[in-house]
């Protein structure tokens, strides 16, 4: 009946989560720097850069083995659909009330 007291985040969680969590932040940083250029491109270059770099945070500061994941690019495409998710809703829903269009 002993319980685990010490919770275990899998290496996949590892980078999922600190993915979201860069996505969250290069909106914001893409919005607070108006990184917007001709049609938003610069912006969401930025923002896409950022979240493909988050890769490497979990694997070199979080010691994330990308062995455990299924190899480099399984770890790179793990979470990367949901993150652009995010930082293209953030980015967008978040232009609208800064620069509302009347």
């Amino acid at each position: 009946m002993a319980e685990k007291t010490k919770s275990q985040i899998s290496a996949e969680d590892r980078i999922y989560y600190t993915r979201l969590i860069f996505a969250f932040v290069a909106a914001i940083i893409c919005l607070g720097l108006n990184l917007s250029g001709p049609l938003g491109a610069v912006g969401f270059i930025v923002g896409i850069v950022v979240i493909i770099l988050s890769y490497f945070i979990p694997v070199y500061l979080l010691g994330v083995n990308p062995g455990a994941v299924g190899g480099h690019g399984r770890g790179l495409m793990k979470g990367l659909g949901t993150a652009i998710l995010l930082f293209m809703i953030m980015w967008f829903l978040v232009y609208n009330f800064i620069f509302p269009i009347y």
